[in-house]
């Protein structure tokens, strides 16, 4: 009797024991586990506890989940860093962005595209095709530097599009405003060409200052020269004034931008 009072005192022991120990460790890796999913990440759970058993591997999966939590938060922190690094260049930029699927319609632009292409940002709600958003707008093809897209607007503003491929599918189009840099090359144009007629007129004020001379000198020889040296000068004179009638055709065709063939 007393060995069978003894034995179960010893399983009843042991049991207890067990069931603490087993209650205990499920306890605390519950605990470990709500805060965890709470946001905890310095939750921690003793090493070695139950090695090789089922609470051993509760203890590893545990670590494993909190291993990659940590993972996902790194990620998080670095994605939240790339996006507003992605923002504050997109609002940066002077020019207009627009980011094109594949099948050319805008899933993304910054602040200034609206403003560039003269329409309301109302238009981009529903992702429509930047081709469609520039026809609305009124835009037309002109003429512009090898290698962009220039269009112009009946007020006469002028933007300039540069399309780039991304890798993955679809293209970043920057759109410039190209109004004033135009207007300054048509100033300068027309510099370059009132020097040119400046040269122009100087050139030819010295040649009919030399036709003029050649009339003038031979009209005062023929006051004392004879007949027959006369009828030379008056063919000398003749020549001049032919040359003088061509200068003067030749300089209208220029006015007039005529075609010329030099001689």
């Amino acid at each position: 009797l007393a060995v069978v009072v003894a034995s179960a005192v010893l399983a009843l022991t042991a049991a207890l024991y067990v069931s603490g120990h087993v209650t205990a460790n499920l306890r605390a890796i519950s605990d470990a586990m709500m805060r965890l999913a709470g946001g905890d990440r310095q939750t921690r759970l003793p090493r070695g506890e139950g090695q090789g058993d089922e609470i051993g591997k509760l203890f590893h999966a545990f670590r494993a989940f909190r291993a990659n939590a940590l993972r996902l938060d790194r990620s998080h922190r670095q994605m939240e860093q790339r996006t507003a690094l992605y923002e504050n260049m997109m609002a940066g930029i002077s020019d207009g962005v627009a980011i094109l699927s594949e099948q050319g319609q805008i899933v993304a632009y910054n602040e200034r595209l609206a403003p560039l292409l003269r329409v309301e940002p109302a238009q981009f709600a529903d992702r429509p095709k930047l081709a469609e958003v520039i026809e609305s707008a009124g835009w037309q093809d002109t003429d512009g530097p090898a290698g962009l897209s220039s269009l112009s607007s009946a007020t006469g503003s002028v933007i300039e599009l540069r399309e780039s491929a991304l890798p993955g599918g679809g293209a970043v189009v920057l759109i410039a405003d190209a109004t004033e840099r135009r207007q300054m090359e048509d100033r300068l144009r027309q510099i370059q060409r009132i020097e040119a007629f400046g040269k122009v007129s100087g050139e030819v004020a010295h040649d009919f200052g030399n036709i003029l001379s050649t009339i003038a000198g031979n009209l005062h020889m023929m006051d004392t020269a004879s007949p027959t040296r006369q009828a030379a000068l008056r063919q000398s004179i003749s020549s001049a004034v032919d040359l003088g009638a061509s200068l003067t055709g030749r300089l209208l065709a220029f006015a007039r931008r005529q075609h010329l063939e030099p001689e």
